[in-house]
């Protein structure tokens, strides 16, 4: 019996051997001991809530409304900037919105639907650059849409 149990450590060593080492020869390796590695919950950012967005729409605040959603085929949060999650580092830079989004009261970031995990990390990005009151709608697309408030054609 003890002979099995050697060959199949054997066989797990291997197996784990290779598995670890064709990760690190990949182009794109997964972190395996990180902050941002597998399995570890992205980080929420603050929330508002769409009563609450809608209060400080009427009020004129020199709020910013960005759109993080892959697609618009259902229409887009009006007067909002329309910028996937997945290229938003490269279009920050690219569209010079530095400057647009410090002048901002705020940033409300808008998203699929309430367990999209998107908005937060363009959140927690923005955070990082140094911009400060940056929210995620609580509830996402769905939640915008069902509000009532200003859709505009895709």
């Amino acid at each position: 019996m003890s002979a099995i149990w050697t060959r199949f450590a054997l066989l797990l060593g291997l197996i784990l051997a290779t598995a670890l080492s064709a990760n690190a020869l990949s182009r794109r390796p997964l972190p395996l001991r990180s902050d941002e590695g597998p399995g570890r919950p992205i980080q929420r950012a603050p929330r508002i809530h769409i009563g609450q967005l809608a209060r400080e729409l009427a009020s004129g605040s020199g709020m910013v409304l960005l759109d993080v959603r892959r697609t618009v085929g259902e229409g887009r949060v009006a007067r909002s900037i329309h910028i996937p999650a997945d290229s938003f580092p490269a279009r920050y830079v690219s569209d010079r919105l530095a400057g647009p989004l410090q002048a901002s009261s705020s940033i409300v970031v808008i998203c699929e639907g309430g367990g999209c995990s998107a908005a937060d990390r363009v959140a927690r990005l923005l955070q990082s650059l140094g911009h400060r009151e940056v929210r995620v709608l609580q509830g996402g697309w769905p939640a915008y849409l069902k509000s009532g408030l200003p859709v505009e054609a895709p």
